[in-house]
């Protein structure tokens, strides 16, 4: 007995479940960061410069139904 305008196929779990999330999720990150410093007129002017790179990944395995 679905609500007007919504249909669902029926998938591999038991009649009355609406919604089933079976998902393993991994998560790997790693970041680098680095600075330079110059000092141009002692005790006054100093000009610093800085570089960062990450990289994210994640993985998603298994199945959601609704």
């Amino acid at each position: 007995n679905a609500a007007p305008g919504y249909f669902s196929d029926p998938g591999p779990f038991p009649a009355g479940t609406v919604f089933r999330n079976d998902i393993l999720r991994t998560d790997e990150q790693m970041g680098l960061f680095g600075e330079f410093n110059y000092e141009i007129v002692p005790n006054m002017l100093d000009i610093t410069l800085g570089a960062r790179y990450y990289d994210i990944e994640v993985d998603m395995e298994g199945s959601a139904n609704s």
